[in-house]
C-alpha cells in the first residue's frame, strides 16, 4: 500500500490511537479476553481471542433476563468510523471453535458510535451504553454473551469479546435458541464459517441480522459480502421510525456526502475559529443567494457524548402487513454549517476569517504560509480555505504535500479535532500493538 508524504506526516500525531481499540467491559468478559485487539485474521485465537482458541471456564457475574431490556458497555477511543455490531449467545462455557453462536440483536450503523474516524488515543474512553434484549423463551441457565464488531474504516477485521452470563427466567427449551440466525463471521480466513472479506468504508448490512435489529441511518450502508443485502433492517426493509438512542461522537465535524458541490466553512459573523479543522465538514449547497445565515458552531469538545436519533427495527419472521418506512437521519444541526455568502473567488467571507482560492489537491493538501502556526487547506474541489490554527503542539510542515510536525507532545484530545479529508489521509493502522 502506498502512503503519500502528507499522509505519513499527518498521521504521526495519532500514534496513541493504535493502542485504543474498542472492547467490551460490561458484562464482565473472560480474564483472557480483556485486551482490545481484533481477532487474528488467521483464526488462531477464534473464538473470543482465547490463546490458541482454547479458553477456561469462568463463573458468570452478570444476569440477563429474556424479554427484559439490559445493557452492555464498550470503551476505547479508536472507533474506526463506527460500523456494525452483533450480540450473540452460546451455551458453551468456554466457547470453542465448534460452538454454535446465535444472534439475539444486530446493530447496523452507528456501532460503537457515529463519527468519521477515531475519537482519541484513550484506551479507556467511555462510550455510551447500548440496550440489548434477549428474546423471550430463551433457555435459562449459564451461557456466554458475545459482542462482535466490524469497523467501517481501517484494516478488514473482526472484533470479538465474550462474557459468561446467567440467563434468567424459566425457559427450558432449546427451540428459541435454535431458531435464531447464526453469528456473522468475516475477515477471519481460518474460521470454518468465514463468509467473506468485508468492504472498507461502509457500515455493513448483515446477511441475516435476525428479528431484532437497531439501525442508525448513516447513509453509508453496503452489503457485508458481494451479492448480499445492502438495505439495513433485515428482510430488505428500510429503517422505520423509532425513539431509541445510539451514541454519537463528540465532534463538530461530519462525514462528507458522496456528491460534494462546495465545502461548508466553519465560521461566520461573530464566530471565532481557532483549532477546529474543517477537513470533513461539507454540505451540498445551492447558489450563494440561497444560502441561509450561518448558525453558531461550538468549537470545544463537549463533556458528554450526545446521542443522535436512531431507529429500532423489529422484523417479524412471519407474514405481516408492510410498514411504510420512514428514514430517520442522524442530527445535522451544528455539524455542517451553511457556506459563506461568497466563496470560490479568493475573497473573504462575512467574518473576514476565511479566504478562498484555487489550488491543486493532487499536489498539495496543507499549504504553509510565513507563520508556521497557521495554514490553509486544499480540498478535493481544488479550492483552498483558511487560515486555520495548526493543531496544538505542532507547526505547519510544507514538505511533500504538506502536513504537521510535532514541536511538543500533544494531548489525546487533539484526535477529536484532527485533519479529515474524509479521514483516510490521516489514518494509520498497524497491528504492532
Amino acid at each position: 500500500m502506498h502512503f503519500t508524504t502528507s499522509f505519513i506526516a499527518a498521521a504521526a500525531a495519532f500514534l496513541p490511537l493504535v493502542s485504543a481499540h474498542v472492547k467490551m467491559t460490561i458484562p464482565n468478559v473472560f480474564a483472557s479476553n480483556k485486551d482490545n485487539s481484533p481477532l487474528d485474521p488467521n483464526g488462531a485465537n477464534f473464538p473470543c481471542k482465547f490463546p490458541g482458541g482454547i479458553g477456561s471456564r469462568q463463573s458468570p457475574q452478570d444476569t440477563y433476563t429474556p424479554g427484559v431490556s439490559g445493557k452492555f458497555q464498550l470503551v476505547g477511543g479508536a472507533t474506526h468510523g463506527g460500523g456494525s455490531c452483533q450480540i450473540s449467545i452460546t451455551y458453551d462455557n468456554p466457547p470453542t471453535k465448534d460452538s454454535v453462536f446465535k444472534v439475539v440483536q444486530s446493530y447496523e450503523g452507528g456501532c460503537p458510535i457515529v463519527n468519521s474516524g477515531n475519537l482519541n488515543g484513550n484506551a479507556n474512553e467511555g462510550l455510551p451504553e447500548f440496550n440489548v434484549q434477549l428474546p423471550e423463551g430463551l433457555k435459562a441457565g449459564e451461557a456466554v454473551f458475545v459482542w462482535t464488531w466490524f469497523n467501517r474504516i481501517g484494516n478488514r477485521e473482526m472484533y470479538m469479546n465474550c462474557a459468561p452470563i446467567t440467563i434468567g427466567g424459566s425457559g427450558s427449551s432449546d427451540s428459541t435458541f435454535n431458531s435464531l440466525p447464526d453469528m456473522f463471521v468475516a475477515n477471519i480466513n481460518g474460521a470454518k464459517n468465514n463468509a467473506c472479506t468485508t468492504k472498507e468504508g461502509v457500515d455493513i448490512v448483515f446477511p441475516n441480522p435476525g428479528s431484532n435489529v437497531q439501525v442508525v441511518d448513516t447513509g453509508r450502508f453496503g452489503a457485508a459480502c458481494d451479492g448480499g443485502p445492502s438495505t439495513p433492517g433485515g428482510s430488505g426493509s428500510a429503517p422505520v421510525g423509532g425513539g431509541n438512542e445510539v451514541p454519537s461522537a463528540p465532534s463538530s465535524i461530519s462525514q462528507p456526502p458522496s456528491a460534494i458541490t462546495q465545502p461548508a466553512l466553519i465560521g461566520g459573523p461573530a464566530v471565532s475559529v481557532s483549532n477546529i479543522i474543517i477537513g470533513t465538514s461539507f454540505s451540498d449547497i445551492g447558489s450563494p443567494s440561497e444560502t441561509p445565515a450561518p448558525e453558531p458552531v461550538e468549537t470545544g469538545a463537549p463533556s458528554k457524548i450526545a446521542p443522535p436519533r436512531t431507529t429500532l427495527v423489529r422484523v417479524s419472521t412471519t407474514a405481516a402487513a408492510p410498514i411504510k418506512p420512514t428514514v430517520v437521519p442522524p442530527p445535522t444541526k451544528g455539524t455542517s454549517p451553511p457556506a459563506p455568502s461568497k466563496g470560490g473567488d479568493g475573497s473573504k467571507n462575512g467574518s473576514g476569517t476565511f479566504q478562498v482560492g484555487p489550488c491543486d489537491s493532487s499536489k498539495v493538501i496543507i499549504i504553509c504560509g510565513s507563520n508556521p502556526s497557521s495554514y490553509t487547506q486544499c480540498f478535493d474541489n481544488n479550492m483552498a480555505y483558511g487560515p486555520f490554527a495548526v493543531p496544538p503542539g505542532t507547526e505547519c510542515d510544507s514538505a511533500g504535500m504538506g502536513g504537521f510536525k510535532a514541536i511538543k507532545p500533544v494531548s489525546s484530545r487533539f484526535a477529536r479535532r484532527y485533519l479529515g479529508r474524509n479521514h483516510r489521509r490521516s489514518f494509520v493502522h498497524s497491528h504492532s500493538f
